[in-house]
């Protein structure tokens, strides 16, 4: 049986075809932010339930012009979650003259080395792997730079303390 052509159902076949096509480019050009990476850390996925912490994982944080590592963001929505962060990182008090800097609006920065929970075949020159956190008492956050190495570890604690440089010389 031969049909005749039909121009508009021709057109229509085409014209579905480019928005499928157009939509597929999107979704392949959108992936990362429509299907989120497994990629998390361990910390992220320990606080991304928690209903007084967020938690935000950061992939390739520029630290300077040369470093880019991942970093976990843990901020207290209340003062549970504050005490929490506090409870599980070892935070301590503050002396009263530090904390009136705090409470005049300047953030400080306090930095330490954390160790990381790993494989053995992933140690470092100590045997353990640590990876900096970075506490604001200001805005109740905990930074969690995670580091493969030394110098790493060195770049993010210069990139934080020039970060309270910043804010107490203002």
């Amino acid at each position: 049986m031969n049909r005749p052509f039909n121009k508009k159902r021709f057109w229509l076949i085409i014209a579905l075809l480019a928005l499928v096509e157009a939509l597929v480019c999107y979704v392949v050009l959108q992936k990362e932010y429509l299907f989120p990476s497994e990629e998390v850390s361990e910390v992220y996925t320990r606080y991304a339930d928690d209903e007084s912490i967020d938690a935000s994982f950061i992939k390739g944080y520029r630290v300077n012009d040369t470093l880019f590592v991942d970093v976990t963001l843990l901020q207290a929505k209340d003062s549970a979650g504050w005490a929490t962060l506090k409870t599980d990182f070892s935070i301590p008090d503050l002396p009263p003259d530090f904390q009136q800097i705090i409470d005049n609006g300047n953030d400080l920065i306090a930095t330490k080395k954390i160790p990381r929970q790993q494989d053995l075949s992933q140690q470092d020159t100590c045997g353990i792997i640590y990876d900096v956190a970075a506490i604001s008492r200001l805005m109740h956050t905990v930074s969690i730079f995670h580091t493969k190495e030394l110098k790493e570890r060195r770049a993010v604690i210069n990139h934080n303390f020039e970060y309270s440089e910043k804010q107490t010389s203002k």
